[in-house]
């Protein structure tokens, strides 16, 4: 396979990957504004029903608290899916980098070939 077909093959997974990457982003920031709605709504019913309960105190039930947990491992996993395929984005690019010199080296061979034959 040429230096050419290969740098398609990345440019057509990168394109995937790209589309896969803002759907992640999406849902980590939904996973995220809701995290931050529970522990608010949360926060706003312990502070309700106690005048006397400070906001810290209030946090750090919240933090406690089994639903408002689970809403926070949900935005913590969607954020590291994310992260992780804009890590292989990276490595897409730098793949991608790679070669282009090895289709530049490719390009520079065939020329030297076609002006100056075997011997070159």
């Amino acid at each position: 396979m040429s230096a050419q077909q290969r740098i398609n093959d990345v440019l057509l997974e990168w394109d995937g990957t790209t589309r896969t990457y803002r759907r992640e982003v999406e849902e980590a920031g939904r996973a995220k504004a809701e995290y931050e709605r529970d522990r608010a709504r949360f926060i706003v019913k312990a502070r309700a029903g106690n005048d006397r309960m400070s906001q810290a105190q209030a946090e750090t039930e919240a933090a406690a608290d089994d639903d408002v947990y689970a809403s926070r491992l949900a935005m913590l996993a969607a954020e590291a899916k994310a992260e992780s395929t804009r890590q292989r984005l990276y490595l897409m690019r730098a793949k991608s980098d790679a070669l282009r010199t090895e289709r530049v080296d490719e390009r520079e061979s065939n020329r030297l070939y076609a002006t100056h034959g075997e011997g070159a």
